[in-house]
């Protein structure tokens, strides 16, 4: 595999590591928010549901955060070597052959 390939690959999962992550703390949102609203229309009584999800929320978001930042610390450390060691015209190349194996697949499953 050349230079220009690995790094290619790097930024793919590193990419998809990232949009992963993101959904993960969307969803973690989502539910903190839920248990919000919920424990306000509860009028904070009887919210011992909410509050465990709000607690689970707070246990893990900073670990979520961490791995957010380090993939993207890996996605602009590749996109850094992409720039500085792969010349254009491998780099154009390089998606270029990216790009047909994505519409091959596409075209496969239709």
């Amino acid at each position: 595999m050349s230079t220009a390939e690995e790094i290619r690959r790097e930024l793919t999962e590193a990419e998809a590591e990232k949009t992963r992550l993101r959904v993960v703390d969307d969803v973690l949102a989502d539910v903190a928010y839920a248990a919000i609203d919920v424990r306000r229309a509860k009028d904070y009584a009887d919210d011992a549901a909410e509050e465990a999800k709000l607690q689970h929320w707070d246990s893990v978001v900073g670990s979520v955060w961490a791995e957010q930042s380090a993939a993207a610390e890996r996605w602009y450390a590749a996109h850094d070597r992409w720039i500085t060691e792969v010349t254009l015209a491998e780099r154009i190349e390089v998606t270029h052959s990216a790009d047909q194996v994505r519409r091959k697949g596409i075209e496969r499953s239709r």
